[in-house]
């Protein structure tokens, strides 16, 4: 634009244009009060440190796109990176990661808060990721990739996103799940997420409280081939649990009485 023809150089013009947009913007800055320093500096269209992060983890790849087997993304600590439904919505590193497969040719993995087989397919096949990272999805239900690939959706254990597990981890202490009781008890008790043993005999069993456990002891003593009677006294499955979920935040809670409840129907 500095030189449009052999002839015409606008150099000059165009310098000092510049120097006129940096006096003028010196100008305005010099004499800003203390007031109009803070609205500036707390605007809500600033740039915060994911956009810095973004822009140079895009350069970084962009530069060493092929060096890698497959580039793992994941932003910042376990709050940012793994943050609990009530506060981080689910994919919530889709803006990060977006873009990021036109710069490399190697495999793109990605995470966030991935809980939903729909949310997981959606970013494979509009191109965003090649690999979804499903750590806690995983612990809920760790058969997730085989019932996706089976068309299964509706036996899928959903992770309800509270965190449960990661307290455990963080408090070197057993971690447990919330979706699956099996967790952490696969080996010491020899528990298995899908397999159960038959009934020992051919009593009827009362399950009193339709809340997580009633639903999940009547569930799996069904499993196990006994006749059993759910006696709840609401007009409500889910206990505790269907109030909690309508809490600001908390509605993924409520794939706790759902999936239970939608697991006896299918019996």
């Amino acid at each position: 634009m500095r030189v449009l023809s052999d002839s015409l150089d606008i150099s000059n013009e165009i310098g000092k244009l510049e120097q006129k947009v940096n006096d003028l913007r010196t100008s305005v800055y010099k004499n800003l009060t203390r007031w109009q320093v803070v609205q500036i500096a707390r605007h809500p269209e600033r740039p915060y440190s994911l956009d810095y992060i973004y822009l140079m983890t895009e350069n970084f790849i962009e530069m060493h796109g092929d060096l890698p087997d497959l580039w793992d993304l994941a932003h910042g600590t376990w709050e940012a990176c793994s943050g609990t439904s009530r506060f981080k919505p689910e994919g919530a590193q889709e803006d990060l990661v977006r873009g990021i497969k036109a710069l490399t040719s190697k495999p793109v993995v990605g995470v966030g808060r991935f809980t939903s087989a729909d949310a997981m397919v959606r970013q494979i096949r509009s191109g965003i990721l090649d690999f979804i990272g499903a750590a806690r999805p995983s612990i809920a239900d760790p058969f997730l990739p085989k019932k996706i690939d089976d068309g299964e959706i509706e036996d899928i254990r959903e992770c309800i996103g509270c965190n449960i597990c990661v307290s455990g981890d963080m408090t070197m202490s057993l971690s447990r799940c919330t979706q699956n009781s099996s967790f952490m008890e696969e080996w010491r008790k020899g528990w298995h997420p899908e397999r159960i043993r038959r009934k020992a005999s051919d009593n009827k069993i009362l399950v009193v409280g339709a809340g997580p456990a009633g639903l999940s002891a009547a569930h799996k003593l069904g499993l196990r081939g006994y006749e059993v009677a759910l006696a709840e006294a609401g007009t409500e499955l889910g206990g505790r649990v269907a109030r909690e979920c309508r809490l600001p935040g908390l509605s993924a809670w409520g794939r706790v009485g759902d999936y239970r409840a939608g697991q006896i129907q299918k019996m």
